[in-house]
């Protein structure tokens, strides 16, 4: 019994591990959103926009290429700070855990805890690697955006 509690405490601690990484994964997304939003800011102001033969071929397709990857990357970034459901081990609905719980002895409250828990980190973790995913995806397209107006600039 004493060994099904320790790994109880266990999942409880892996699971809020796993809910502040979320949190953490939607701020890094907001952080790449925001540095890139400064980044245009700065190419519009620099006037990289407004020089001659900017929008002739080769450089009209080089220009294009840049916003589709900027406007993919915020839809991937907007994807990533989107809310999702969390799963968690326990229902709210009362009637379903005096049924689960109430009526159980102490040993298959925490067979069905550590059950739960484990389904419940199980889905989360399905969670975590999508927005690990959109979060590498979305650094991938900033670094190509940037790389694609340094050539820019570089031409003019």
């Amino acid at each position: 019994m004493e060994s099904k509690k320790l790994v109880l405490n266990e999942l409880r601690r892996l699971l809020d591990e796993q809910l502040r990484a979320v949190d953490v994964f939607s701020d890094k997304a907001l952080g790449i959103l925001g540095t890139t939003t400064l980044f245009w800011v700065v190419v519009a102001a620099w006037g990289l926009l407004q020089r001659p033969g900017m929008f002739s071929p080769p450089w009209l397709y080089v220009w294009l290429a840049t916003v589709v990857g900027y406007l993919i990357m915020i839809a991937i970034v907007l994807a990533g700070i989107l809310p999702e459901n969390c799963e968690f081990p326990l229902t709210t609905d009362w009637d379903e855990l005096h049924y689960s719980f109430i009526f159980k002895d102490e040993g298959d409250c925490l067979n069905q805890l550590l059950s739960n828990y484990t389904t419940c980190i199980e889905r989360n973790d399905t969670l975590l690697k999508r927005k690990t995913c959109r979060l590498k995806w979305s650094v991938i397209l900033f670094g190509i955006t940037v790389l694609l107006l340094a050539i820019l600039a570089a031409r003019s």
